[in-house]
């Protein structure tokens, strides 16, 4: 018995096998996620200007037909890191990076999902299916940050959110190396607004179960991001640019990442069979979910459903909240 035991400990436990099951699939995907579109150049070129020692480009420098016109270089740090994987290993280094981020946001999730739950392989196989559908969007683009980062904001949050205690300065310490490096920043300000608007909530209709206290440090946390999110090379710019491609109703309906997701096609069938089984859980869940994790999940769903290429962020989020159904 004693040896068994012994051989069971050098075994990789399920978060081992989480984090070099996804690494190892990214990195098969490798030219898949290098070659799907041709935004990549870019970046890397504005990576390599950057790093030649001058500041992010507030106009078009590099565009024939749209020299000189406003630019907003939110993605620029992101551009910055890509480029110093492939100055040193060239296209494996940014493959690398990749595998590394979109392995080690995974694990985080489930990380700090045991933790809450106390349930280990539930977790694993839900977080493991928030990955795989988040593969529809592996691609070797800044967005891959932006789910690193999210995972590290749900994870805060919920901290915050519940009581514990946590700096109030690391969300917008956070928030300004995220405004650099992609705009889907704003996925963390509908977080923290998620968090906000359940505890308003609460207070309005279920007061025992609304802290003050934790309802200011929230509103305070708003209240800095907010303010920290303006601090990039072009200010407010980076918000109009994100509001003003939202709003144009021709790009957002023929972009083919912006358009909803297709059920009749194949690429999407583990969505939509993610999509009922997180139904099925909460509705077997006895007891109620906080009601900013309620938020969240409908809010991030309703983005998804709007649009396909939110599908890699609804692979982070919905793992994160669905674990709390097998609590208890």
């Amino acid at each position: 018995m004693g040896k068994q035991t012994a051989v069971f400990k050098y075994l990789p436990g399920l978060q081992d096998l989480l984090f070099f099951s996804i690494f190892a699939a990214a990195l098969l995907l490798g030219p898949r996620m290098l070659n799907i579109d041709g935004d990549l150049p870019k970046h890397l070129t504005i990576g390599k200007y950057i790093l030649d020692g001058n500041l992010p480009p507030v106009n078009d420098i590099f565009s024939h037909t749209r020299y000189g016109t406003p630019f907003a270089p939110h993605k620029w740090l992101s551009g910055v890191f890509f480029y110093l994987s492939y100055l040193f290993f060239d296209e494996v280094g940014i493959v690398f990076l990749s595998s590394v981020l979109l392995a080690t946001t995974f694990t985080l999730i489930y990380s700090d999902a045991v933790k809450r739950t106390g349930v280990r392989l539930g977790t694993f196989l839900i977080v493991f299916g928030g990955a795989v559908i988040s593969s529809l969007h592996w691609i070797a683009r800044p967005h891959l940050f932006t789910m690193f980062l999210l995972a590290i904001w749900l994870i805060w949050s919920e901290r915050l959110a519940s009581g514990k205690n946590i700096p109030l300065w690391y969300f917008p310490a956070l928030m300004l190396v995220w405004n650099n490096i992609h705009g889907e920043f704003i996925s963390g300000f509908l977080v923290t607004l998620a968090c906000l608007g359940g505890w308003i909530w609460d207070y309005l209709f279920n007061r025992k179960d609304a802290d003050v206290q934790i309802g200011k440090r929230l509103a305070l946390v708003l209240l800095t991001i907010t303010i920290v999110s303006v601090l990039n090379p072009v200010s407010l710019r980076a918000w109009s640019t994100l509001t003003d491609w939202m709003g144009n109703e021709y790009l957002m309906a023929h972009t083919q990442e912006t358009v909803p997701p297709n059920f009749l096609q194949s690429e999407f069938m583990i969505l939509l069979v993610f999509l009922s089984f997180s139904i099925f859980l909460l509705a077997m869940k006895q007891e109620k979910m906080p009601t900013r994790m309620a938020l969240i999940i409908a809010g991030f769903t309703v983005l998804t459903l709007q649009t396909a290429r939110n599908v890699h962020i609804y692979g982070v989020v919905a793992p994160f909240v669905l674990v709390g159904t097998l609590k208890g």
